[in-house]
């Protein structure tokens, strides 16, 4: 479980870190902006350290040896705010997408013509935060109302689904910039041909051939 929280904590930090990211591409030039991306995506990943260190980190773990039940090692119980490991992505997540969202609104509000990489990059984060706010609120109803024994029973799943959407982000990504013509290429034909040959080597030549009589 110790691991589990670590390992988790890392994925999603990640994977909001490349949100962020996709975020300032769109609002290079809106600084209010940028700081609310910013500070949300500082605020979730401080919040996730510190709930792994002092909460999850910290809970007892016991191994359980009878098999009628359900042998193996988990925690023993699980405190309240442990509920943050899963609330505070959402929130985080949330508005980073809504930022997203409403610049491509925006644009297509004023009439302009909505870049392809715009585009690819909206739809890829609704795929994305489809999947992962699901998981997410998932992991959360398990956390509160499941028994202990089963609190890890989602984060499996969550972390797969992140690493998955989040290289299809990427993958796509590469795969726009593989498409754009990186260099105009110029072709050039050279055809060798004999040299002229000037009048007075002519007449030279046929006085060879054909000689005075």
């Amino acid at each position: 479980m110790r691991w589990l929280a670590v390992v988790t904590s890392t994925a999603i930090i990640v994977m909001e870190g490349i949100l962020t990211i996709r975020v300032w591409a769109l609002y290079r030039s809106n600084k209010p902006v940028l700081c609310v991306a910013v500070f949300f995506s500082f605020g979730g990943t401080g919040t996730l350290i510190g709930l792994t260190i002092k909460d999850y980190l910290g809970e007892p773990v016991n191994a359980v040896n009878d098999f009628n039940f359900l042998p193996g090692c988990y925690a023993t119980s699980v405190p309240s705010i442990i509920a943050g490991m899963w609330i505070t992505p959402v929130i985080v997540e949330s508005v980073l997408f809504a930022l997203i969202i409403i610049r491509l609104f925006i644009w297509w509000k004023d009439k302009h013509s909505v870049p392809p990489l715009l585009i690819l990059m909206a739809r890829d984060s609704a795929i994305y935060f489809a999947i992962y706010f699901a998981l997410l609120i998932a992991n959360l109803f398990v956390f509160e109302y499941g028994p202990p024994a089963l609190d890890g029973l989602l984060v499996t799943p969550l972390n797969t689904g992140g690493c998955i959407a989040g290289s299809r982000m990427l993958l796509n990504l590469r795969g726009h910039a593989d498409q754009m013509p990186s260099q105009i290429e110029m072709t050039t034909t050279m055809i060798f041909a004999r040299p002229p040959v000037c009048s007075n080597q002519r007449h030279a030549e046929s006085l060879r051939l054909y000689p005075e009589q």
